[in-house]
């Protein structure tokens, strides 16, 4: 899968590695805006705001994902928006493997953090 289907795409499942790796970027770009925005330049300010635009499209999306490895409706992805439910999901989808094998929304995504947890899945 290209990173950035994997990043942006709502189609297929996506692993438990792939997932972190996604989530890590996003609060590096976080910061680099977070950076950006302390900057007293009001170009980098109004421009900072649409960088935000992807960062939220690809959490829908990685979530998303992550739910069909679960064998779930992606839809309940938009639980994310709803305080401290959405911080559980996004934490839980992260930590938890998903189905052994295919299921209906395709091929298992990539390998659990550990060979060990693949046993357990």
């Amino acid at each position: 899968m290209k990173p950035l289907t994997r990043a942006f795409g709502f189609d297929g499942r996506l692993g438990v590695v792939s997932y972190w790796l996604v989530v890590a970027f996003q609060i590096a770009a976080l910061i680099g805006i977070g950076i950006a925005r302390g900057a007293d330049a009001s170009l980098v300010r109004g421009l900072s705001f649409f960088l935000y635009i992807p960062l939220v499209w690809s959490a829908f999306a990685i979530v998303a994902k992550r739910l069909h490895d679960f064998n779930f409706a992606g839809a309940w992805a938009l639980m994310l928006p709803i305080p401290y439910v959405g911080f559980l999901l996004a934490v839980v989808v992260g930590l938890v493997p998903g189905t052994r094998g295919a299921n209906r929304f395709g091929p298992r995504g990539d390998a659990t953090l550990h060979p060990a947890a693949e046993s357990v899945a």
